[in-house]
């Protein structure tokens, strides 16, 4: 039996790294009494991946991990015994059941949908949401190329983001309800998340060859608009991850589950 486990996580433990959050869920696994199967050989481990490691600092509504087990069990029982093993920043969302011949998450990755926004700014530039809609609409959406060098582990290298942006919202203002779920210290750390602070939804790919990751989006932005890469500090909140389906781009949490 194969499963797709959402997960959320919001608060402090956005400092966990993904080998962390790794071993946390293998605990979590054994005392929750899941029937998880085991690989083969000398070393046997748990048979669960993820679908995407997301870096340190970044909170989440749309964290994946695909676990085989060895026995039938409901998607609403291994919800239920997996939440009561969670702390209270990190929440169980769903629980589907995968076909037998499914891919793994990690290979049919195709996006991820972002929110960010400022936690600290001292540039001169006006940061309201009327200041920045035409800068984005101008540099980014209209933009015929978004040339930035990306670094990879051997080289740096010359990429157009432009084909690698799905969609890029502007917002005016930032709910605080919102961010008292996600980063219930935001007041505390006076990152810039009231009602009158401007903040970004974002699409990006999140293919293995082409991941784009949103600081290196929003460090091009603010450089074409002449704000320097000192001069701000961004906050990420993954809100899920998508495959590719028919042309359109739907939630893991709805591709290769049994109904």
């Amino acid at each position: 039996m194969k499963v797709r486990v959402r997960f959320a996580k919001y608060g402090s433990i956005r400092y966990l790294g993904h080998l962390d959050m790794m071993r946390f869920f293998q605990k979590a696994n054994r005392r929750a009494k899941l029937p998880i199967a085991y690989s083969e050989g000398f070393h046997p481990h748990q048979i669960m991946s993820f679908a995407s490691p997301l870096g340190v600092g970044i909170t989440s509504d749309g964290e994946y991990m695909d676990l085989t087990l060895s026995a039938e069990m409901s998607c609403d029982e291994i919800l239920e015994c997996l939440q009561e093993q969670m702390t209270e920043e990190v929440k169980i969302v769903s629980v589907q059941r995968l076909q037998e011949d499914c891919h793994k998450a990690m290979a049919i990755l195709e996006a991820a949908s972002y929110i960010v926004f400022f936690k600290d700014y001292t540039g001169s530039v006006p940061l309201s949401a009327e200041a920045l809609e035409e800068e984005v609409q101008k540099h980014i959406l209209d933009a015929k190329q978004v040339l930035v060098e990306k670094e990879t582990k051997k080289s740096t290298r010359e990429v157009d983001l432009r084909p690698l942006i799905y969609d890029m919202k502007l917002h005016g203002g930032f709910e605080e309800a919102l961010a008292d779920k996600i980063l219930p210290d935001w007041r505390e750390n006076e990152f810039l998340l009231s009602t009158e602070d401007p903040y970004f939804t974002m699409t990006l790919c999140a293919r293995s060859s082409d991941n784009v990751k949103p600081q290196l989006l929003m460090n091009y932005l603010m450089q074409q608009i002449g704000v320097k890469e000192e001069e701000f500090a961004i906050g990420i909140h993954r809100l899920d991850m998508l495959a590719a389906q028919d042309d359109k781009l739907v939630s893991l949490e709805e591709f290769e589950t049994v109904s």
